[in-house]
């Protein structure tokens, strides 16, 4: 990893070194979540650390789908260490 020694250069150097990192940080998560929706059938929203599936229930094979898609997600989230905030839930 690149190591960048920031006491040595003016501020907005280095708040433009700041930005960078965290840009670099926000990449890497939407590169880490980028598989989360495969084998997904309902629609999958993500905007920055939300996700959101949704899908319509109009029978017990469409709440089926939607069962088994929650339940991949799980096994996604178990999978990579990933925790989902299901008091956000509605």
């Amino acid at each position: 990893m690149l190591q960048l020694d920031v006491r040595n250069l003016s501020l907005w150097r280095r708040r433009l070194v700041n930005a960078y990192e965290v840009d670099k940080c926000c990449l890497l998560f939407l590169i880490f979540i980028n598989d989360l929706d495969l084998n997904i059938n309902s629609s999958v929203f993500k905007f920055a650390d939300d996700t959101k599936i949704i899908g319509t229930v109009k029978d017990s094979t469409d709440s089926e789908r939607l069962q088994a898609d929650v339940d991949t997600l799980y096994q996604w989230a178990g999978t990579w260490q990933m925790k989902f905030n299901i008091s956000n839930a509605r």
